[in-house]
């Protein structure tokens, strides 16, 4: 009997001791910025548009991951020209990483917001890029124009000076083009 009241103590001391220990799985806190909080309103499907404001049948993915302090970004969807953009904040500064066609990693820092609804990223480091003067995408900007619209601009280098920008106008898939705020 002495033993057995001594094995339930032991399990009850136990099960007091795991009921108040911090569970495994519980996450920290996420680190973030009004900018990636922007960011983070991209969450879902998006549509190139053309000139005419029609859709291109490009397409645009964004996630959230790593509980919520990850914004993954796929462009392209589906077509050998798809790329990924990987959106974090070290510390207290907004980064992207690029991985696209050029089979290197282009990581590019927020700049100070100058208007609340753009965010620009200019290139500060990368991999599989052996020179400044190596071809790569060196900057790129967000412009809002509502909840369901945005644009992007991505700056190409390549010698050293920008090479090439692509423009994207995007909608939130399920909108009609007659809504796009530049029409």
């Amino acid at each position: 009997m002495k033993r057995f009241m001594v094995l339930a103590l032991v399990v009850c001391s136990i099960g007091l001791i795991v009921a108040q220990a911090p569970s495994d799985h519980e996450l920290p806190q996420s680190r973030s910025t009004p900018q990636f909080e922007l960011l983070k309103q991209l969450e879902g499907d998006w549509l190139e548009l053309d000139n005419n404001h029609q859709p291109t049948g490009q397409t645009a993915h964004y996630r959230l991951t790593s509980g919520g302090s990850t914004l993954v970004e796929t462009t392209f969807v589906g077509t050998p020209m798809e790329t990924i953009t990987i959106f974090f904040v070290d510390g207290q500064q907004l980064k992207l990483t690029h991985y696209g066609l050029l089979q290197n990693q282009p990581t590019m820092q927020a700049k100070a917001a100058k208007q609340f609804n753009v965010v620009e990223f200019e290139f500060t480091e990368g991999t599989n890029i052996t020179s400044s003067a190596s071809p790569h995408m060196h900057r790129a900007k967000f412009t809002f124009l509502n909840q369901d619209h945005y644009q992007a601009e991505w700056t190409h280098f390549a010698g050293g000076e920008p090479a090439k920008t692509m423009l994207l106008n995007m909608t939130r898939e399920g909108q009609p083009e007659e809504k796009h705020p530049s029409k």
